[in-house]
């Protein structure tokens, strides 16, 4: 009966976890906080380490409190810094008892990953693309100078800026906008003008997540979908730099069909 009886827990401590078992939880922290965001801190590491140790059953808090940190001190090591050293010392009396400098918030580090740097530096490329289909630039006039379905236009500076992408021919172009500024109608007046260009159904809506997609109101025409590529940015109000690579945001992008 005492060999069979499993009403007790198993409990944890910190000695319990192997070293192999923290570098392959700390490996899994950082690809899960890197498909969130493209740089992190700490506390962000520690929160998806808390997470991901959730299920886990300790001995005692200071138990748990351990094993977290040492899944984000192993997480940490792995990801790329992003901050610079400082370059100097601090006298002692702006040092923290750590011999940190207290003109630095603590923890402040930014830190990103390897794969990171690298989708940035594909997406650059493909910015650098000047291959890719155009809209002529009369069919766009003609396009802007017609209102929606619900009857809005957009403004000057939408306008200019959909203008644009539609000629860049760069094979990525982002358009990024704060709430309210019109992306929407800009990217629904950029599809009205594509497939008069090339085609019903020639653009493709896409959406930052399977939620997103749902969740989004529908722009006429459109069918949100994820995607699987992605782009650099440019602002409707930079009127100096061409855009880049093209999606309205995380709530309507639009692009042509990915390769």
């Amino acid at each position: 009966m005492d060999a069979t009886d499993n009403d007790r827990p198993l409990l944890l401590h910190t000695g319990d976890i192997p070293l192999d078992v923290i570098r392959d939880i700390c490996g899994s922290v950082v690809e899960t906080v890197g498909e969130r965001r493209s740089t992190w801190r700490r506390w962000n590491l520690m929160a998806e380490a808390a997470r991901q140790t959730m299920g886990w059953r300790f001995a005692t808090m200071s138990d748990r409190v351990s094993v977290i940190a040492m899944v984000t001190d192993a997480a940490q090591l792995v990801s790329l810094r992003l901050t610079p050293p400082e370059l100097s010392l601090s006298p002692v009396a702006f040092r923290r008892d750590d011999g940190t400098s207290v003109f630095r918030q603590v923890n402040s580090e930014v830190f990103t990953s390897e794969d990171q740097l690298a989708a940035e530096d594909r997406l650059l490329e493909r910015s650098r693309d000047l291959t890719g289909p155009t809209v002529s630039l009369t069919t766009v006039k003609g396009v802007i100078r017609k209102p929606d379905a619900d009857g809005m236009l957009p403004g000057e500076d939408r306008a200019d800026a959909l203008t644009r992408i539609a000629v860049s021919g760069r094979a990525r172009d982002v358009l990024i906008g704060p709430a309210g500024a019109g992306k929407t109608t800009a990217m629904n007046a950029l599809r009205r003008a594509w497939e008069a260009e090339h085609g019903t159904s020639s653009a493709v809506g896409l959406a930052a997540s399977a939620v997103a997609a749902q969740a989004s109101p529908t722009i006429p025409g459109s069918r949100p979908r994820t995607p699987r590529c992605g782009g650099r940015t440019t602002s409707p109000k930079d009127s100096t730099s061409p855009p880049a690579s093209w999606s309205s945001s995380t709530k309507h992008p639009w692009t042509a069909p990915c390769p």
